[in-house]
C-alpha cells in the first residue's frame, strides 16, 4: 500500500485546535472507576470522528474545541480571535452555557439549540455523543461502578441521548447519524442489564 505524504497529516489549523485544546484541559479526567484517562483524549477523538466523515478542517478544529468553553472558561469571542468565527460559531453552537442549572433542564435547552443549528454543529454534536458513549460502555464493561461518577441516572441520560438521535436523524444527513444509533442501541442494552 502506498500512501501519500505529499499532504500534511494535520493542517495548522487542526494542530493549533488540538494544542490549544491539549493545554486548556491540562490536568482534566474522563469519567472511569479505575483509570486516569486525561480529559484531552475525548476531543482528539471527536476530531477524529469528524475526519473520518469527510469533514473539512474548520469543522474538525471545532470538534477538538467544543469542550473548552463548557468546562475550561474559554469564551467564544476568543476562540474567534484565536482561530475562525466560523470555528467559534459552531462551538458556541455545541457549548452548554450555564452549568448552574438542574441537569434536565440544561439537556433540554441543549436539545432545543440543537433543533436550529447548522448541520456542522449537528456533526460535531453527533460526533461528541459518539465517543461520550463509547467511552461509557468500555468504562462500565471495566467497573460498573462508573455510573456513579454520573450526576444523572442513567434512564434519563438514555432518554436524553434517544431525544438527540430524534434530532440527528431529521437533520443531519452523515455517517455519523448511523453509527450514533448503533451505539446508542448497544449502550442502552448493556445499561438495560445493570
Amino acid at each position: 500500500m502506498t500512501v501519500d505524504m505529499s499532504q500534511e497529516l494535520l493542517s495548522p489549523l487542526v494542530q493549533q485546535a488540538m494544542q490549544f485544546a491539549a493545554i486548556k484541559h491540562n490536568g482534566q479526567k474522563r469519567k472511569h472507576a479505575n483509570k486516569k484517562i486525561p480529559f484531552i483524549v475525548h476531543p482528539a477523538c471527536v476530531g477524529v470522528a469528524l475526519a473520518r466523515a469527510g469533514y473539512r478542517d474548520e469543522i474538525i478544529a471545532a470538534g477538538i474545541l467544543h469542550d473548552v468553553v463548557e468546562d475550561c472558561g474559554v469564551t467564544v469571542e476568543e476562540l474567534a480571535k484565536m482561530f475562525t468565527p466560523r470555528v467559534a460559531r459552531l462551538v458556541g453552537w455545541v457549548s452548554e452555557m450555564r452549568k448552574d442549572i438542574p441537569w434536565e433542564e440544561r439537556k433540554r435547552a441543549y436539545r432545543d439549540k440543537l433543533k436550529s443549528a447548522p448541520v456542522e454543529a449537528l456533526a460535531i454534536a453527533a460526533a461528541d455523543h459518539i465517543h461520550n458513549l463509547e467511552s461509557l460502555i468500555v468504562a462500565y464493561n471495566d467497573n460498573h461502578s462508573v455510573l456513579k461518577m454520573f450526576k444523572s441516572g442513567m434512564d434519563l441520560r438514555i432518554e436524553h441521548e434517544k431525544a438527540c438521535e430524534k434530532i440527528f436523524v431529521k437533520r443531519l444527513k452523515s455517517p455519523l447519524c448511523k453509527e450514533f444509533s448503533i451505539t446508542l442501541k448497544k449502550t442502552a442494552k448493556l445499561l438495560a442489564g445493570k
